[in-house]
């Protein structure tokens, strides 16, 4: 199935008009969410979709949304789909990436077997100590990150009060 969108109202109209005057045989179904109304065509193969996208394209008026260069429904991403795909869930972001990999850590030491307490002793020290080096590195860099972008900022806005005296000054000449 090869689906399009458009923007809701005017050109939705218009798309639906060509449609109905052009192609009255053609079977399609359209959804409207969100300002966006997108049209399914369940009986067109590649060829006749490209066809009509091509048709569609020279509409006055119509610009198309969720084409893309491979004309299939399973490669459209919208942005909603993008925003849902990158953004970290509630349960990321209510639970510290640090409590998870001490959680690893005790699962991995329960089924873990040592030869004596004093081996199993060092392999906590060592696993703890990479943890906190790991934890520190982060904490370091995001430290970096904040310092750079205030930097940044304020740099910004010394640019801005020097153009604001200069437009100032030019006003009272």
């Amino acid at each position: 199935m090869y689906t399009l969108g458009t923007s809701e109202g005017t050109q939705a109209n218009r798309v639906i008009r060509y449609l109905d005057t052009k192609h009255m045989n053609l079977e399609y179904t359209t959804n409207s969410e969100g300002g966006i109304t997108d049209f399914y065509f369940p009986t067109l193969d590649f060829k006749d979709f490209k066809g009509l996208m091509v048709r569609l394209k020279k509409l006055d008026g119509v610009t198309l949304m969720g084409v893309d260069s491979k004309l299939t429904e399973k490669k459209i991403m919208k942005l909603a789909n993008l925003i849902k795909e990158f953004a970290p869930t509630t349960e990321e972001v209510n639970k510290p990436k640090w409590l998870e990999a001490l959680k690893d850590y005790l699962k991995t030491w329960k089924r873990k077997e040592y030869k004596d307490d004093k081996h199993r002793g060092e392999e906590y020290y060592l696993d703890i100590q990479g943890l906190v080096e790991m934890w520190e590195s982060t904490l370091e860099e995001e430290k970096e990150k904040a310092a750079y972008d205030k930097t940044n900022r304020m740099v910004s806005e010394d640019k801005n009060s020097k153009i604001r005296s200069l437009i100032r000054k030019t006003i009272r000449k």
